[in-house]
C-alpha cells in the first residue's frame, strides 16, 4: 500500500503476469482491455474482468508475429484493431478474427530502424474505410500510411 501526495491510500488492484521478458509498451481500449507488448515479441490482451485484487498469470489472448520485440501499440477506438510497431522495423495491424483471437491483417514496411511509436489518425466520422496511421522510428522519420482504400 502507498500514499499519494494528497494522503489518499492506494493499493495494487491487479498484477498482470505472463510475458517472459520485460514489457516495453502498453495501450488500452474503450472497452477496458489492456494490451501489452514485450521484448519476448508477443502482444498480450488482458480482459478487464479477469478477477481483482489478485495476480493474473494468463492473458485473454496472445498475439504473435513480430520478429523482434514489440516497441509500440495503439488500439482503434472503433473496432479494437491493434496496431503494433517493433524492433523488426515493421508496423502490423491485427484484426479480431473471432471472439477470442486476432489475425494479422497488414504488414507495413519501410522504416530503416526500429519503430518507436504508432498512432491512428482516423476520422471516425469519415465515410471512407481507409485508415490513416502514423509511425515514428529511430531512423529519424515520421511516416504516414493510408491502409485499406
Amino acid at each position: 500500500m502507498t500514499t499519494g501526495e494528497s494522503d489518499q491510500m492506494f493499493h495494487l488492484h491487479r498484477m498482470l503476469v505472463g510475458h517472459t521478458q520485460d514489457v516495453r509498451t502498453l495501450a488500452t481500449s474503450p472497452s477496458g482491455a489492456v494490451v501489452s507488448g514485450s521484448r519476448d515479441a508477443s502482444i498480450r490482451v488482458w480482459a478487464q474482468d479477469q478477477g481483482s485484487d489478485t495476480e493474473s498469470d494468463g492473458a485473454s489472448m496472445v498475439v504473435q508475429g513480430h520478429g523482434d520485440y514489440v516497441t509500440a501499440l495503439v488500439l482503434s477506438p472503433v473496432d479494437d484493431t491493434i496496431v503494433s510497431g517493433s524492433r523488426d522495423n515493421t508496423i502490423r495491424l491485427w484484426s479480431k478474427s473471432s471472439p477470442g483471437a486476432y489475425a494479422l491483417a497488414t504488414v507495413l514496411s519501410g522504416h530503416e530502424y526500429q519503430v518507436t511509436g504508432v498512432a491512428i489518425l482516423d476520422d471516425v466520422r469519415a465515410a471512407s474505410k481507409a485508415r490513416l496511421l502514423a509511425s515514428t522510428s529511430l531512423d529519424g522519420s515520421v511516416r504516414l500510411w493510408k491502409v485499406g482504400e
